[in-house]
């Protein structure tokens, strides 16, 4: 569950844990989604039906930007992972610079909620300069699933930065799209039912991908900071 708009996600290396403070992930991803963990008691998963609790969040304007091709980040670090039967709505964002795949999707429940049940909707997302953006036939977030969700998708050898204009850079962020980016159009609707009483009906449906408005003012600065700890 729980509604979130306007998100910038940076992830530039991978810490080394401070003692006793656990161990490096193997799957450094940017979102992870689950339903009803089969490892958990009480909960299943088969190809038909999979155990309450569904997960239905909403996402809408994130801008996620990975760590690039690094040699320390395990191949599964990929943009996003849906899996063990999740819902949910992720809407108007960029999935970028992720050493994995952009879009992962795993179990056939949870592609039947992205197929025939529409409980589970990637939509308006920009992909770019990820190991690769969609599943090959061993998962199921394959390219063709998408085909009318308005994703705009391009290679890996795209640098997201010169594309879309952004700097990440931590001395000196700036997730604005340049004059021109692909970002800068295609944002879609979430459905009105979904986002209902969103902090007193402050939802705002974009005509943008990603966190930052074009033309709007840099919302960002002035209260956060980029901190490697």
């Amino acid at each position: 569950a729980g509604r979130a708009q306007f998100m910038i996600a940076l992830q530039t290396q991978r810490l080394t844990p401070a003692s006793g403070a656990g161990t490096f992930s193997s799957d450094p991803r940017g979102f992870e989604g689950d339903g009803c963990d089969p490892g958990a008691p009480g909960c299943s998963i088969t190809p038909g039906s999979v155990s309450t609790p569904f997960s239905m969040p909403v996402f809408a304007n994130f801008t996620m930007i990975g760590p690039g091709n690094l040699a320390s980040i395990p191949a599964d670090g990929n943009g996003g992972t849906w899996r063990r039967g999740t819902g949910g709505q992720f809407h108007n964002g960029i999935i970028a610079r992720w050493k994995g795949i952009g879009i992962n999707i795993r179990d056939q429940f949870t592609d039947s909620l992205l197929q025939q049940r529409d409980s589970l909707n990637i939509v308006s997302v920009l992909l770019a300069q990820n190991g690769a953006n969609y599943d090959t036939t061993s998962n199921f977030g394959q390219v063709a699933k998408f085909a009318s969700d308005g994703h705009k998708a391009f290679a890996g050898t795209v640098a997201v930065d010169t594309l879309l204009g952004i700097s990440a850079n931590p001395a000196g962020l700036d997730w604005t799209p340049k004059t021109g980016s692909p970002a800068n159009t295609g944002g879609a609707t979430v459905p009105a039912a979904r986002v209902a009483g969103f902090f007193g009906g402050t939802w705002q449906n974009t005509t943008y991908l990603g966190a930052a408005d074009p033309t709007g003012p840099k919302w960002w600065q002035g209260w956060t900071s980029y901190s490697i700890n």
